[in-house]
């Protein structure tokens, strides 16, 4: 009788062994994929009126969608397609990019100073130098 509880432990045991093997090599399978948030190519930008500077989405998910804003029209303007912002007078601004990502929001923010162009004077010597 202990033989034959002995033999069924070990066919047990063995069973037991064989579905973990098993339950180990197909649970990687179906693990969730390590996917990176997005993010703005810059969190800080400094520009001269007149000037632009393009926002990129890093890691961009498909079938998403962006809308970019500035909190400050007087100072950078945005391009609410492509995220192209423009100076427009010196300033401090922040840019935002609201991101729809199947059915919950990310809100992505850079800030914008804008400076004035600096004035190019000339220097003219009236006398010669000694």
């Amino acid at each position: 009788m202990v033989q034959k509880q002995s033999k069924g432990m070990k066919r047990l045991a063995t069973i037991i062994l064989a579905m973990a093997l098993v339950l180990t090599s197909i649970t990687p399978a179906f693990a969730k994929e390590d996917v990176k948030q997005p993010s703005l190519n810059a969190t800080k930008k400094t520009i001269v009126v007149g000037k632009t500077f393009n926002f990129n989405v890093k890691n961009q998910v498909k079938d998403s969608t962006y809308a970019w804003s500035s909190n400050n029209e007087q100072v950078a303007t945005i391009n609410k397609d492509n995220g192209v912002v423009t100076g427009v007078a010196k300033g401090l601004a922040t840019i935002t990019c609201r991101i729809k990502l199947s059915g919950k929001y990310v809100r992505l923010t850079a800030k914008v100073t804008v400076l004035k162009p600096a004035k190019l004077r000339l220097i003219t010597r009236l006398k010669p130098l000694k």
